[in-house]
């Protein structure tokens, strides 16, 4: 598995992009039923209170590279990123994972 995690920094901060981040949140959760490589998908507000906590997160999971990258060049996720990109600086990581396992 490849797991994708992003996290994301509103650029108003993130009381003053309340109306925003419901539309953005939307527009996540519609995200995986257009784009069938993904097979994992969670996002989410921060929920810790401190000045080096990022405001957002999301971790998704695809089952190969070639996945992921179909991910990263799909419409839905290029014009969702774009939207992004002017309402926060973001941050990410792909990494390869077991498959999950109950702890």
């Amino acid at each position: 598995m490849i797991a994708h995690l992003v996290l994301f920094r509103f650029k108003s901060g993130p009381g003053q992009a309340d109306e925003r981040l419901r539309e953005m949140a939307q527009a996540m959760d519609e995200l995986p039923d257009a784009i069938p490589a993904i097979v994992g998908w969670q996002h989410g507000c921060n929920l810790t209170a401190d000045d080096d906590a990022w405001d957002y997160g999301l971790f998704a999971q695809f089952r190969s590279r070639d996945d992921l990258q179909s991910y990263f060049e799909h419409p839905a996720h290029v014009a969702l990123l774009e939207r992004w990109y002017e309402v926060a600086e973001l941050r990410f990581a792909d990494f390869e994972t077991p498959q999950c396992r109950s702890i």
